[in-house]
């Protein structure tokens, strides 16, 4: 074995980035040894070596200018806007197709669960999991965004209370805000608000700035087809007196009901108090100062009404493919009755309604299951139930109980979780559910934690994870996101 190369330390390092240096730079394969043996290994090579940055090597933090605020900026936020759709589009199809290969990879490498089935699946798809089929375009690719979060602080030239996205990094002293008014997908309309909240806080006797110690903090602009639009405020209010508070709140509503602010036709005004750096349940109070409690969004001629809180996809004419698609999905497989998980206002269930018999919705959020129901009066919807509690608790009482005839044949789930996945007990509840026979699964981020998710559902069963496993038969993805890197990945899983 070669010598190992002398480093000097000059930051600390983790473990596993050591690991990756390490065997790089030694072009180590133990393939036989486990993670464990890896790292004893590792302390040991340490302790005759160190880690260290080359002196002579490039910084990775470009110094924010004026000139190259704008371009640091889109890097970051559409990284693709200067590339044809189409060539985004085959750009999307690879990242996705590689999100496929590292699934695959992961049973058979790390978790050793791969069987004959699975690894004749993956010969015959490149190394996927499963064949994929498309990246179906967005219908609108500028402008497209219905939902805007902006923060406050210092720009390049260190004006204060400027309205953008944040750039650079506060741990190197470089964090600026950008405004975001050549960005390709922000819609003219919310630009225009965007200008509003920044001569608002400018004209504010109190600080904006996003950082632990600003009084105003962020602003969130939510916009509908019909023209609609919800703004709220986020304010911090660890240092004013109640009589201030007051103030802020009088300003505010009066800004956008008879003041300049009216020019941009908010129908919906909101100011959230967060006691603390991040919004939290229970630390943050929202009131409601002017307009309309609600928006109402239309989707596949179905009706939703959006509060602050409600989650919605970002671009409406691309979730009437996506969800298009996922019916389509649907109808093949026979499936007659739908878990919808993680169900939140009830959008997916009520889309999806006119391809089952009866949809079972589940959410923990009380606020979201009420909402839901509203929605599903809204649209006469008779053949969807909407269930409060943890889901794999929820699941598992129904299933037991038999809650309200609950109709076990031909049974699927659409599991649609946010960047963090879905808890893997309730996955293991899934596994354990024989009568779910088939699911469509659908991430933004499919390399991310939704991985551990799939991997899960496709390894055979073990001491741990019972039930017989999942195989996934088709895969394609739906671009929720031009100019960014970033689309849906669906897969449907069936057993």
């Amino acid at each position: 074995m070669t010598a190992p190369m002398r480093w000097r330390i000059v930051r600390p390092v983790s473990l596993n980035i050591l690991y990756r240096v390490y065997t790089t730079n030694m072009k180590l394969a133990w393939k036989s040894q486990t993670l464990s043996n890896y790292r004893s290994l590792i302390r040991l090579e340490l302790s005759r070596c160190t880690v260290y940055t080359p002196a002579n090597s490039k910084s990775r933090v470009e110094k924010l200018t004026e000139e190259n605020q704008y371009k640091n900026l889109s890097d970051v936020v559409t990284p693709l806007e200067h590339r044809p759709y189409n060539d985004q589009l085959k750009t999307k199809e690879f990242l996705m197709r590689r999100a496929l290969k590292k699934i695959y990879n992961t049973i058979k490498d790390h978790r050793r669960g791969s069987t004959p089935q699975l690894d004749e699946i993956a010969n015959q798809s490149d190394g996927q999991i499963c064949p994929f089929i498309e990246v179906k375009p967005s219908p609108v690719i500028y402008g497209y965004r219905n939902k805007n979060s902006v923060n406050f602080g210092k720009d390049v030239n260190g004006n204060e209370k400027t309205v953008g996205y944040s750039i650079g990094k506060y741990k190197d002293q470089n964090m600026v805000y950008a405004k975001p008014y050549l960005l390709p997908n922000i819609s003219d309309q919310h630009k225009n608000i965007i200008k509003s909240v920044e001569d608002y806080i400018r004209q504010s006797c109190f600080h904006a700035d996003s950082s632990r110690y600003g009084i105003w903090r962020s602003a969130i602009i939510r916009s509908t087809k019909r023209g609609e639009i919800m703004l709220w405020f986020v304010l911090n209010p660890y240092s004013l007196s109640q009589e201030e508070l007051e103030h802020a709140k009088n300003e505010l509503k009066d800004y956008y009901s008879n003041g300049p602010g009216i020019l941009v036709g908010v129908t919906s005004l909101y100011l959230q108090v967060c006691k603390g750096f991040t919004p939290r349940l229970g630390n943050t109070e929202t009131i409601h100062l002017s307009g309309t409690e609600y928006i109402t969004e239309e989707l596949n001629g179905k009706k939703f009404i959006i509060a602050p809180e409600s989650f919605f996809q970002v671009n409406t004419t691309a979730a009437e493919v996506l969800f298009k698609t996922i019916g389509e999905l649907l109808v093949e497989k026979s499936t007659s009755n739908l878990l919808d998980v993680g169900c939140g206002t009830g959008t997916i269930g009520i889309l999806l309604s006119d391809y089952v018999s009866h949809v079972y919705g589940i959410d923990v959020m009380p606020s979201a299951i009420e909402c839901a129901k509203e929605n599903a009066k809204l649209n006469d919807i008779k053949n969807i139930e909407f269930l409060c509690g943890m889901a794999h608790t929820t699941l598992k009482q129904m299933i037991e109980d038999n809650h309200s005839g609950l109709r076990l044949d031909n049974m699927g789930a659409i599991l649609n979780p946010g960047r963090v996945g879905l808890n893997k007990k309730f996955i293991y509840a899934l596994r354990n559910c024989p009568e779910v026979k088939h699911i469509i699964y659908v991430s933004c981020k499919p390399a991310g934690n939704a991985l551990r998710n799939i991997v899960d559902l496709l390894v055979p069963e073990d001491e741990i994870i019972q039930g017989k496993c999942f195989r996934a038969e088709k895969a394609l993805a739906v671009d929720m996101f031009p100019h960014t890197r970033h689309c849906e990945l669906v897969i449907s899983l069936v057993r």
